[in-house]
């Protein structure tokens, strides 16, 4: 039996949204898994803890294609090889991918402040 090399392709909370990540990457033909991230408790009731994190791998042979079509899709959650050797950058580019929500929240709060000075 051949050992495949898993690469994280797409990260988030709970377990739901990783599953339906990986459906919508499975529905195109990619071979994914379901893992818990790092750090994951274990409950007193034989469960993990909800809401941590949980990864998206795909084979390796199919990582570029399955992150290019998570992107195409919305780029919150995945994960890109340099992520690893580089947090900042994996940070600059989640906030990046957030940034017109961050400037339309700005911009709503603005106006209402402007409106309640008429």
């Amino acid at each position: 039996m051949t050992a495949f090399a898993w690469e994280p392709v797409w990260s988030g909370e709970g377990e739901a949204e990783a599953e339906i990540v990986a459906g919508r990457l499975r529905a195109d033909r990619v071979r994914t898994r379901v893992v818990p991230g790092p750090g994951r408790l274990p409950s007193s009731y034989g469960s993990t803890v909800s809401n941590q994190t949980w990864i998206v791998v795909a084979h390796a042979s199919q990582a570029r294609a399955a992150r290019a079509i998570l992107e195409r899709r919305d780029r919150r959650g995945v994960v890109h090889p340099e992520d690893f050797a580089n947090p900042v950058a994996a940070n600059w580019r989640q906030m990046k991918s957030a940034a017109p929500w961050i400037l339309a929240a700005v911009l709503v709060a603005v106006t209402i402040a402007l409106l309640r000075q008429l």
